[in-house]
Order: C-alpha cells, then sequence, then structure tokens
C-alpha cells in the first residue's frame, strides 16, 4: 500500500474530491468476496453488529453489500458509507463527509470499520487514532491491503495502473500474461484493464506476478478459454517463476525455479503482521549477493510442519536476508522492531523488503500493527489460517 501524501490539506481535499468525481461512474474497487470474508470472520467470532462505518466508499456498494450479507445471516445492521466528494449524495445509505474525522454520535459507538482508501488518508496517524475511538468494546477495524483489478470488453487491449511509475508496455506482468493467453489459447477478444496498486512493489509480496496471475485466472473465465488451472500454470511459468504459485493460491513449498510446488498445509496457526520499511528492495541485486546453504541442517517441510514457531528462529533463516539487510539496513531494524513487539518468528518476505512477523496472540499483533502504522509505515494484518479469495465477480 503506498500512502499519498499531500503539501496541505487543502491540496488532499481538492485530489480526492477531482479523482472521486472522475472516477466515481466506472471504477468500485470494492470486492464482494472481500466483503463476504469479513462478514463471515465477524460472524464467527460472535459479533452480531448493530452499526457500522465504511470509509471512502464509492457507490455505496460497501454499505449495500454488508447490509445484505449480515441480512442474509438473521442480523439487521445499519451501514454508514463516507465519501468526500458530492457524488455522495447520489448514494444509499451514504453521507459526504471526510473520514479523517469523526462525529461525536460515531466515539464508541461503531462495532465494525471497513476501509479500502486508507492509503488516501491525510495523515495516517491521526486517522487510525481517529478510527478507533469510534470502536465498540470488541469492534473491528478492517483496512484492506491488496490490488483491485478491474476489466471490462474494449476495441483494444488497454491497461492503466493506478500508481504511475509503473510501466505499462510489454515489460509489464500483465501485458505479457495477455501475450501469452493470444499466443497460446488464440485469445481474440480485446480488454481495457485498470489496476488499482496498494501492494507495494519492491516489497517481496509478489505484487506483479500475483497481478498476472489473476489476469490469467479473470481472461480464461470471462473469454471463456476453457484452460485448467495446470495449463494456466504452465503459461504463467513464462512470465515468472512464481505465478505458477498464485494461479494455485494454495501454501506449499516451492523448489526448482520455485515453480515446483508441493501443496501442504504449513500455514501458520497464528497471526501475521507485515509491514513495508519504505524503501525498495532490487530482486536482481538480493540474488546476486545471496549465498545459499546447498547442504541445509534442518529438513524445510518438517519444521514447517512439526516445530513449534517458538523453534523457527533458531531453525529457519532467509538466505537472501542478509545480503539485502547490507543494503538496506532498515530491513534489520523493522525484523528487531517486529520482535520487540512479541513477534514469536520475524523475517524479510521473499527478496525483501518487507518484514513479517507470527504472533500467537491477537492483541499483541493488533498493537503490532497498530504501532507501525502510527510510525507511518505501510501495514497489513491477518489473521491465522487465512484462505485468499480467488473469486472473479461481476461488476455491479
Amino acid at each position: 500500500m503506498k500512502v499519498w501524501k499531500y503539501k496541505n490539506y487543502d491540496e488532499y481535499v481538492d485530489a480526492q474530491v477531482k479523482g472521486n468525481v472522475a472516477k466515481y461512474k466506472s471504477h468500485s474497487y470494492v470486492d464482494k468476496g472481500v466483503v463476504g470474508t469479513v462478514v463471515k470472520y465477524m460472524i464467527s467470532n460472535d459479533l452480531k453488529p448493530k452499526f457500522g462505518l465504511c470509509h471512502g466508499t464509492r457507490k455505496g456498494l460497501e454499505q449495500k453489500y454488508f447490509i445484505d450479507l449480515f441480512s442474509s445471516n438473521g442480523i439487521n445492521v445499519s451501514v454508514l458509507g463516507t465519501e468526500i466528494s458530492h457524488t455522495a449524495l447520489e448514494f444509499k445509505n451514504t453521507i459526504q463527509w471526510d473520514f479523517n474525522k469523526v462525529k461525536d454520535d460515531w466515539i464508541e459507538n461503531v462495532d465494525f470499520i471497513y476501509s479500502n482508501s486508507f492509503d488516501h488518508s491525510f495523515n495516517p496517524t491521526q486517522t487510525i487514532d481517529a478510527w478507533m475511538s469510534c470502536l465498540t468494546n470488541g469492534g473491528f477495524c478492517f483496512i484492506e491491503w491488496s490490488d483491485r483489478i478491474e476489466m471490462r470488453p474494449a476495441a483494444q487491449m488497454e491497461l492503466h495502473m493506478s500508481e504511475p511509475t509503473i510501466p505499462v508496455d510489454d515489460s509489464n506482468l500483465i501485458v505479457k500474461a495477455l501475450q501469452l493467453l493470444q499466443e497460446h489459447a488464440g485469445l481474440r477478444d480485446q480488454y481495457h484493464i485498470s489496476v488499482d496498486k496498494r501492494v507495494p512493489a519492491g516489497a517481496g509480496l509478489g505484487g506483479g506476478s500475483a497481478n498476472a496471475a489473476a489476469v490469467l485466472r479473470m481472461v480464461n473465465k470471462v473469454a471463456n478459454l476453457g484452460l485448467a488451472a495446470a495449463e494456466l500454470a504452465e503459461v504463467g511459468l513464462r512470465i515468472g517463476a512464481d505465478v505458477p504459485f498464485f494461479i494455485h493460491n494454495h501454501v506449499g513449498i516451492g523448489r526448482g525455479l520455485g515453480h515446483e510446488i508441493e501443496m501442504c498445509d504449513i500455514q501458520p496457526d497464528a497471526w501475521i503482521v507485515t509491514v513495508f520499511p519504505n524503501e525498495v528492495s532490487s530482486t536482481v541485486e538480493a540474488y546476486e549477493r545471496v549465498y545459499p546453504n546447498p547442504e541445509p541442517d534442518f529438513n524445510l517441510k518438517k519444521v514447517l510442519t512439526e516445530e513449534e514457531i517458538e523453534e523457527w528462529p533458531f531453525l529457519l533463516i532467509n538466505d537472501l536476508e542478509p545480503g539485502v539487510i547490507a543494503r538496506i539496513p532498515q530491513v534489520g531494524n523493522m525484523k528487531d522492531q517486529m520482535l520487540d513487539f512479541g513477534a514469536e518468528f520475524a523475517g524479510m518476505s521473499g527478496s525483501g523488503s518487507s518484514v513479517f512477523g507470527l504472533f500467537h496472540q491477537d492483541f499483541v499483533a493488533t498493537e503490532a500493527y497498530e504501532s507501525f502504522i502510527r510510525l507511518g509505515y505501510a501495514a497489513n494484518l491477518t489473521r491465522p489460517k487465512f484462505v485468499p479469495d480467488t473469486g472473479v465477480y461481476e461488476l455491479e
């Protein structure tokens, strides 16, 4: 997630209003499947909300999804959306409001808050504090940290990235995915693809590969190409070694180039806090400086499936980590900070520069997550046994 920065409050308001007015008729980044996952999570934690807030909503869809999904589970809830531009007045259950501020009657009266627009807050630290002040005892705040991909039929192929520094030429993995589908499956249909980037590039989180895999799945379904997952994975391998992993979207151990994936249940039963240190790591440089151990002392699968997380610091290491920390000391600092916050295990993700920590206790993980946010870093909190939603949904 890139947190946008502004010179002053007036510039912030002007940019948000202009952006919303320009995009509200054609773009809505809320994913009904994600909202469904959030609803299931709250119900599984015995929360029967009476009132919720959706900050930075568009078209009123967030509120509608929450109300409908809770209603289908026998729960009547009032959900209000906030939108900074006057377009808010066109949609049900939506008010024109700057989500950096709170109304007095929201304080300690909101059962849940959801937003996929936190990256557009004026002051992230003040905003998260303001939102936390609204929650009831036991309430939840959900900040979505994932890319959004929207695809529509078009006269010719066109790719739009919300992050202007990301190229949209043949070097873009999405463009490569489309070219390979044309070559491999005879794709003839043309699409306009819009990507709202939230997962930071150069963070070791596989954002570009995940986007390419998502587009392969989306086009395969929408264009009725009929390719099985295994065949899509073969196409994906020609894009990048980790694309097949995102095609299957199942935890496992990668061998070879990383594409030989042994599916196994190694997802830790722990809360995961991920933080981006605001410095980009070059994958090429990370691999140039790595000195892998060809004969590790421990069997990776055995460690991940049989050893307690508390033992992992003595048994596991990312071979790419030392070389990256030498170039980007903040990665090491973040790892130490994660352990200081109470993580049982901490490490660098992929080729960096993001760092993740595993926590047994939810309140310790939540405090670590909120601390990183207050310090001005993009962070994410993932619940135990999280299963990604790989659905393709029709726009409303």
